[in-house]
């Protein structure tokens, strides 16, 4: 669930989930090059992932 500070900065109400997503990026050889945390009003956003089959 959302903190005060969150409902205030996502204009969500309190009892809205909160969906979090946290995401590595990498070069072609594998190094990281950044990681993401990203809080989303889980009401209004639906994820699709793709896994690519070796």
């Amino acid at each position: 669930m959302p903190t005060t500070d969150g409902v205030k900065k996502l204009g969500m109400p309190k009892s809205t989930p909160v969906l979090e997503v946290y995401a590595a990026v990498r070069d072609p050889g594998g190094h990281l090059l950044a990681v993401l945390a990203v809080g989303l009003p889980g009401d209004r956003h639906e994820l699709e992932d793709v896994y690519p089959i070796d």
